[in-house]
């Protein structure tokens, strides 16, 4: 069982098959200290209720009528909440970057945090120069994994703040940088013979120059009539590639 510490745990218990008794337990560290606990009683239900407050190996003893429940002791495991938002993870370019008016994307990955409690990512988004929050639309697209978006009207810098557990992940505040929509596509040069032919079976290549446009992401594709051909591009960092 893993629990947080500084945080209340509390376990239900339903005793209405089993008997007349009274529901006992009791728990103590790897050092032999004994945690205080509470069980509140109503009728058939029981509430286990407790606060540990030291990160470490705990074991939980309960007994039932004066007899121990199955597969006692229950080993719990405490770690601080500190220790488990350093599990949060971030990917993706909208976390760096973006373009006015395109929307931004980024995932924010819980799946290795082991206390989730009722936590969720809380994502906030400032623009630096009028300090306004701009809104970020998340969505739990599988569990644990958060897929958030987010669209600038303005370009400039913006501090995008990501809170699991309310304290901030490692690595925010993120600073994004917005640049303006302004691509000039037809300033993109092409050559090379494998704009205009190929041969089955053989590598085709081409030369793209993108450094008369703007700074912006260089994508291709290339369809048949029947099938897609794989492209790969290289990116030789001054503003010019070479499609194969």
């Amino acid at each position: 069982m893993h629990v947080i510490s500084n945080e209340e745990k509390k376990i239900h218990f339903d005793t209405s098959h089993a008997g007349p008794g009274i529901l006992k337990a009791n728990i103590r560290g790897e050092d032999k200290t004994s945690i205080p606990l509470r069980i509140a009683q109503q009728d058939s239900s029981s509430t286990l209720s407790f606060i540990i407050l030291k990160d470490g190996k705990y074991d939980l003893t309960i007994t039932y009528a004066g007899n121990l429940l199955s597969n006692m002791p229950v080993r719990i495991i405490a770690t601080s909440l500190s220790a488990e938002n350093s599990k949060v993870k971030t990917y993706g370019r909208g976390l760096y970057k973006a373009r006015v008016n395109e929307q931004a994307e980024f995932t924010i990955d819980t799946s290795q945090v082991v206390n989730r409690g009722n936590y969720k990512p809380i994502v906030r988004l400032i623009d630096m120069q009028t300090n306004m929050e701009i809104r970020v639309h998340q969505i739990e697209k599988q569990q644990n994994l958060f897929h958030c978006s987010y669209k600038p009207a303005a370009p400039g810098d913006y501090l995008l703040n990501v809170i699991w557990g309310e304290k901030e992940i490692h690595g925010s505040p993120f600073k994004i940088t917005v640049v303006p929509n302004n691509h000039r596509a037809s300033q993109v040069l092409c050559s090379g013979d494998g704009l205009r032919m190929g041969v089955i079976g053989k590598e085709t290549q081409c030369f793209i120059d993108t450094r008369a446009a703007m700074p912006g992401e260089l994508t291709v594709y290339c369809h048949g009539i029947n099938t897609t051909a794989i492209c790969r591009l290289v990116d030789h960092r001054d503003g010019t590639c070479t499609l194969s």
